[in-house]
């Protein structure tokens, strides 16, 4: 479908399915566009994205710009936690096949979210990345504030990226019904 973006026509129907008032020709656009490969549209798309109002649209904007590898990771991450159902995820897979730094950048810059889905994305998005000195103070940070069940994913990502000297942390988990097997295999 690549080839569909040097016709003629096609920029002009694009537009104006794109625009419609009709969410299934909009739909039809964005699965359009990121068939072709082309990231001419995404301006527009991220303008429907705050504007867009039906879930299968947005599922379907969201799915373009991660296909497309639209560089901007961070809008893209809230956009997930936004409209991503985590229990069913079919745009995350997109998302952790973006640069692996930008990923990192973001996760650093919403970690510390109040917004419990979004600092829950930053955790399990930092196990994706190389470890390094401020991965490791952040994660260990994060640990020490943390209470419930966000702190299994910590244990995984700490596990993940090889943390050491977790002892003083993960000590009192391995009893822990939930979180007690993976601190021992973290450990």
């Amino acid at each position: 479908m690549e080839r569909l973006k040097s016709e003629p026509y096609y920029k002009a129907t694009i537009s104006k399915l794109i625009n419609s008032p009709n969410v299934n020709h909009r739909m039809l656009a964005y699965m359009t566009v990121a068939s072709a490969n082309d990231s001419s549209f995404n301006p527009i798309i991220w303008r429907a994205a705050r504007t867009e109002t039906a879930d299968d649209a947005l599922f379907w904007i969201g799915t373009t710009l991660l296909y497309l590898k639209d560089p901007h990771t961070t809008d893209l991450f809230d956009f997930l936690v936004a409209h991503e159902d985590f229990g069913d995820a079919h745009m995350l897979p997109l998302y952790t096949k973006l640069d692996k730094s930008a990923i990192k950048s973001t996760a650093y810059d919403r970690i510390n979210s109040k917004e419990p889905k979004a600092r829950l994305l930053a955790i399990q998005t930092l196990s994706l990345t190389d470890p390094d000195p401020t991965t490791e103070k952040l994660i260990k940070s994060a640990f020490a504030t943390t209470e419930g069940p966000t702190r299994g994913y910590l244990v995984y990502t700490m596990k993940a990226l090889k943390i050491g000297n977790l002892k003083s942390y993960l000590q009192p988990l391995l009893t822990d019904p939930i979180c007690g097997s993976i601190a021992f295999a973290a450990l």
